[in-house]
């Protein structure tokens, strides 16, 4: 769908709760419903809740872009066909076409949220005001830089090359995109302002056992599943980082590293057990809550997804991989197999040949708010870009035993070089972010032409990384 349509019907649509269950309908309203809708502050909370569920929708965060495109993408898994035309991207791609298209109607609501907001400001106390306008912000800071990360060049490679449109309001006039260097700088601008906007975020993120995590819970409680003011951080250190600006991207990193609670205690800490916490949720710095079809939908999808022995049509789930391959991206040959990320039973099931992951399993949950949860930002990640913007080779390695002392490996020795540096922050983001399609994003912001999982002599080139807009958005480039 074009975006001028897209926009053209998201001039009038709003996502709502309905009475009866946890999820939205999204419904044509007037622009009298719409100002009936904002005339309440439970209608902003419901039109912001409804974003976070389109995000978490199963073709984006709830699926596509957490272990299946991605990770396909990367390799983690091998591919039925092994056909390097995976990489050849084109118009008519329907994966990137409903990723896309998906990613607008996110961006449109989040949008229409912000200018409702700055036309009735009065409807909200100024406390859930900076709040839900910080979150929306958040959001929007988001979705464009995933954005970025798919559709457009590696900043690095060719700055000025275009990427898709920046849109700050729900308009239907079409526009043209903006150049890489354009929108990372419009990226940061939307973070930096909701930084400011976050800054008396409570940080409620326990999970206590007996917990349900669903959008009629307390609005400001499980703030890990919104873009909580350290989420927006984190984000900032990964923008600050894809753009080349190190200092910065350290600067949040470690503020995320330092964060404290209201009573002075550590945020976020690294998880050593994985046996009833799959998803290591201490760590968890912003996730989403899958919701769409109902609290059994995500778990029924896992099941079918991560099963050794389920088929369809007689053939066995794409999910599956072989235990020489999961060795291969596990590193088993150095690293052993006490990693918990990769144990039997934990963090993988095997069987004699073949292997699945066990990170999205819903059973022996230490609690139930953790049921259909995804992981969208961890606290490795912090660490690991840490480690990549200083200088201290002793520092680098000790930023990295860290995150794997955690995980039930032996600590590093000291890097003789940044390229040995390197290359272990290249072996620990692919185990460490198996199934949560940052590995991807990772080899493309460094440009890599093979890597240990590729199986294809010819070498990747820049366009092999930049997905193809939709064939009715190419007359706006």
């Amino acid at each position: 769908m074009n975006l001028k349509y897209i926009f053209t019907i998201l001039t009038s649509v709003f996502l709502l709760f309905t009475a009866c269950n946890d999820w939205f309908d999204v419904q044509p309203k007037s622009l009298t419903s719409e100002e009936k809708l904002f005339s309440r502050a439970d209608g902003f909370k419901e039109s912001l809740t409804g974003v976070y569920m389109q995000l978490s929708s199963p073709n984006l965060y709830g699926k596509t872009l957490m272990y299946d495109y991605l990770d396909e993408l990367a390799m983690l898994r091998h591919l039925a066909s092994d056909n390097r035309n995976i990489y050849d991207f084109k118009p008519e791609n329907n994966s990137t076409s409903a990723i896309f298209r998906s990613m607008y109607i996110a961006i449109s609501n989040t949008n229409a949220l912000i200018s409702w907001i700055e036309k009735k400001p009065e409807v909200l106390a100024p406390e859930l005001k900076n709040i839900i306008e910080g979150e929306a912000y958040g959001l929007r800071g988001f979705i464009y830089f995933d954005l970025l990360r798919m559709f457009g060049p590696i900043l690095s490679v060719d700055p000025t090359k275009t990427a898709v449109p920046y849109r700050t309001q729900v308009e239907p006039a079409a526009k043209k995109p903006a150049t890489a260097k354009e929108l990372i700088e419009s990226i940061i601008a939307d973070l930096l302002k909701a930084e400011t906007l976050l800054k008396d975020d409570p940080m409620n993120i326990a999970f206590p056992p007996g917990a349900v995590a669903s959008a009629k819970s307390d609005f400001l409680s499980h703030r890990n599943n919104r873009m909580n003011k350290f989420a927006v951080k984190a984000l900032l250190a990964r923008v600050y980082l894809y753009k080349g600006d190190k200092t910065n991207a350290a600067k949040y990193a470690q503020e995320v590293i330092d964060a404290k609670n209201k009573d002075n205690n550590v945020l976020f800490d690294f998880v050593e057990e994985n046996s009833n916490d799959p998803i290591l949720s201490n760590e968890l710095i912003f996730s989403l809550n899958v919701t769409e079809g109902g609290e059994k939908a995500f778990e029924d999808m896992v099941k079918k997804d991560f099963s050794l022995s389920a088929q369809q049509d007689g053939v066995y789930s794409k999910f599956m991989i072989e235990i020489t391959l999961l060795d291969k991206i596990f590193n088993v040959i150095q690293d052993g197999r006490n990693d918990i990320r990769i144990a039997a039973g934990k963090g993988f099931e095997v069987s004699s040949k073949n292997a699945v992951s066990m990170k999205f399993r819903q059973t022996n949950l230490k609690s139930y708010a953790l049921r259909s949860t995804v992981p969208v930002i961890r606290l490795p990640e912090m660490y690991y870009i840490l480690a990549e913007c200083t200088t201290d080779m002793a520092k680098a390695s000790r930023l990295l035993s860290q995150v794997r002392s955690a995980r039930g490996l032996n600590s590093l020795p000291v890097f003789t070089t940044s390229q040995a540096r390197d290359e272990m922050l290249d072996i620990e983001y692919r185990k460490e972010f198996y199934g949560e399609g940052q590995y991807w994003y990772f080899l493309k912001r460094n440009f890599k032409k093979k890597w240990i999982t590729y199986t294809f002599e010819q070498e990747m080139v820049h366009e092999n990384y930049i997905f193809a807009l939709p064939t009715n958005e190419i007359q706006y480039k």
